[in-house]
């Protein structure tokens, strides 16, 4: 198995409760981004990007919170 260190570039898979539109995969870490039909939870972002590390992951996320947009899930995919 590999170890995840806080401090080497990663892939990771955002889920984001409601729609943000493609003027994200301007963002130097989105490589893609898809809007999915959710029954329960309406419109559900994931977002699939390249962090350099851990602190780059974590700006991401305090953009989500700081524009009020609840955060499903985050999934490490694997090491750059």
């Amino acid at each position: 198995t590999h170890r995840v260190t806080m401090y080497q570039p990663a892939i990771y898979e955002v889920w984001i409760q409601g729609q943000l539109d493609r003027s994200w995969i301007t963002q130097m870490y989105v490589e893609t981004i898809s809007v999915i039909a959710d029954p329960d939870r309406g419109p559900v972002t994931v977002l699939t990007a390249t962090f350099r590390d851990q602190a780059e992951l974590r700006g991401l996320l305090d953009r989500i919170y700081n524009l009020n947009l609840p955060l499903i899930s985050v999934r490490y995919i694997t090491t750059r």
